[in-house]
């Protein structure tokens, strides 16, 4: 089978959920669940990274991702934090084709990263089952009239090498949240017909710690997502979607307790 088409089939999941440092809390046994944490030692009124985690069970959510958001609360500020201080701007035909030829951003800036993660998903084409893992990064896109444009790049490890384009936004939400990141999941060309996939977790840190800018010579690593100086009631509430090929869509929540003052 054609390498590109294997990794058409390994990522049309690896991206598909909404974005690691402090581990977020227990999963409950459900279909999708989903989990946020922020820094060990994060405070209120302070900066940190924001680590969100998705998982979904293969056997009870089989149809692959057509997109995903993640609604949070705007007083995190996520598109005013000072992430992404370059736009990446690519041709639409990369994610019309999803597979694209590039190496490491693609020739975007490094300071335009705004977040960092890993995916993990189980993958059978015919009678061949693997699993499969990717590194994935998000970059600033361009700004439009729905938000701030993304840019998601999904860099196969295991077992194959490949890199897949994907488009997205990042714009204000309706109450109780207040701002959203979304990513869609087109399908992808010339798909296998005995190729199935299940994402089994997507694991997303924005403001990642790994992240080095570039200013007037001066590398620096962004502060990550300032917290509010006083804490929600109920603590920070997230909201994740999630549309799937079949028609289907399902949504998930969690909250996350404050840090200490």
């Amino acid at each position: 089978m054609p390498r590109r088409r294997l990794a058409a089939s390994l990522t049309l999941l690896l991206l598909a959920s909404a974005a690691a440092i402090c581990a977020p809390a227990a999963f409950a046994a459900a279909p999708v669940r989903l989990a946020v944490g922020f820094a060990p030692d994060a405070r209120l009124g302070a900066m940190t990274p924001i680590t969100a985690e998705l998982r979904i069970d293969p056997h009870i959510r089989p149809a692959p991702l057509t997109s995903m958001t993640l609604q949070y609360p705007g007083s995190l500020g996520i598109t005013t934090s000072g992430l992404g201080l370059a736009g990446c701007r690519r041709p639409a035909a990369d994610f019309q084709l999803v597979s694209i030829d590039a190496i490491g951003l693609a020739g975007c800036s490094a300071n335009a990263v705004m977040a960092l993660g890993d995916a993990h998903a189980q993958v059978r084409i015919g009678t061949y089952r693997f699993a499969a893992t990717a590194k994935v990064t998000v970059l600033a896109g361009v700004y439009g009239d729905d938000g701030l444009g993304l840019v998601a790049f999904v860099d196969g490890i295991n077992p194959l090498g490949y890199k897949l384009a994907y488009h997205g936004v990042a714009g204000s939400s309706p109450a109780p949240f207040g701002g959203q990141l979304g990513i869609t999941l087109p399908t992808i060309p010339d798909l296998p017909d005995d190729a199935s996939f299940a994402l089994t977790r997507l694991r997303l840190s924005i403001g990642d710690p790994r992240i080095v800018y570039v200013d007037r010579g001066r590398r620096f690593r962004p502060d990550g997502i300032e917290l509010p100086r006083r804490c929600p009631r109920g603590g920070f509430r997230f909201r994740a979607e999630l549309g799937f090929d079949d028609g289907s869509s399902t949504k998930v929540e969690t909250r996350t307790a404050c840090p200490r003052r």
